[in-house]
């Protein structure tokens, strides 16, 4: 999927793939990826809801279960939740064309709604304000999903053709940055990366195609100058500026030690990486390494995550890992 910045330029809802290949799902607008760090079972998507139906913050999470029976696993999650004071109600509901089992939690208006299928368990977490507003949306996200395969699509519905093959232009080629820090690659071979997507790319004329794997395929007209790349498109409010980046790669040029700071859906995140080899994240803490050029972060001897990242002066871009897209760190100066 694309960043959420160029996906809410397009207001479009895309079909999602986890980058594991463990499910595939389709997000309706206004639905957006909310990595958390440290989460390697799954991944959660957010709702943001207008103050015209009381505002807050919907959040949907898979959570991929392969070694669990669901309706073990849903017995065991029902008991945990009346021990911890909520009122809960089992039944049943449709996943993907399959059975699933429901567990519905309330307490003093927070709602927990699990559907449990085999493999997963999918989580939607709302107040109870909030479950009308999202519920036809939630219900198009449950139908679509797919365990271990694309988003189905309406039997009626156009597929793209694939591109072409691309015909890359040397001047093109590079690394670029936006303003407000979406890193855009162009490779000599015809492949892209934007933000954590990545696809093959086409040039005719003044036109750009991307073509990110699982995505839409999307093409806009761009202007190239020494040091920056303008692309337009009239799904665009505004033509988006990405300057010539120079920046080290891997590590090469420079270390990534020092405070940083990303913006979360809940707040911010702060990132330590001591000189000493000491790293601090979102509450937890271990050792950090730059090896092979990815930034390896270590909490125990069985718990390893590797990041590619991308640094320069003043940001940190880790992709990769535990991480469904692209996170931007900001340099804290003392």
């Amino acid at each position: 999927m694309f960043p959420l910045l160029l996906a809410a330029s397009l207001a479009v809802g895309l079909p999602y793939q986890d980058t594991r290949g463990r499910f595939a799902l389709e997000l309706p607008e206004g639905w957006a990826l909310a990595p958390r760090f440290g989460d390697t079972d799954g991944m959660r998507f957010e709702r943001r809801l207008s103050a015209r139906v009381g505002g807050g913050v919907a959040h949907l999470t898979v959570h991929a279960r392969p070694d669990l029976d669901p309706r073990a696993q849903a017995r065991a999650e029902a008991a945990e939740l009346r021990a911890a004071g909520y009122r809960v109600k089992e039944g049943r509901a449709k996943v993907g064309g399959q059975a699933a089992l429901r567990v519905t939690a309330e307490r003093g208006g927070e709602v927990i709604r699990d559907d449990h299928v085999p493999g997963f368990r999918i989580r939607l977490e709302v107040q109870g304000r909030q479950l009308r507003p999202v519920s036809r949306e939630v219900k198009a996200i449950l139908r679509s999903f797919r365990a271990g395969a694309p988003a189905s699509r309406p039997p009626d519905e156009d597929v793209e053709a694939p591109p072409p093959p691309p015909a890359p232009r040397a001047d093109l080629v590079g690394r670029y940055e936006s303003d407000v820090g979406t890193v855009l690659e162009l490779d000599a071979q015809g492949g892209f990366r934007l933000g954590g997507s990545a696809g093959r790319y086409q040039i005719r004329g003044d036109s750009l195609t991307l073509a990110p794997t699982g995505g839409k395929t999307l093409t806009f007209t761009f202007r190239l100058s020494a040091d920056a790349l303008v692309l337009s498109a009239p799904a665009l409010k505004a033509p988006m500026v990405y300057r010539r980046a120079a920046a080290s790669e891997g590590g090469r040029g420079g270390s990534p030690a020092g405070r940083w700071r990303a913006a979360g859906p809940d707040g911010p995140v702060e990132l330590l990486l001591s000189p000493d080899g000491r790293f601090e994240l979102a509450g937890q803490q271990g050792q950090w390494v730059v090896d092979a050029g990815m930034l390896r972060m270590r909490r125990s001897e069985t718990e390893v995550v590797s990041y590619r990242f991308t640094l320069s002066d003043h940001a940190l871009r880790l992709s990769d890992g535990d991480l469904d897209d692209e996170v931007t760190f900001q340099r804290v100066r003392p």
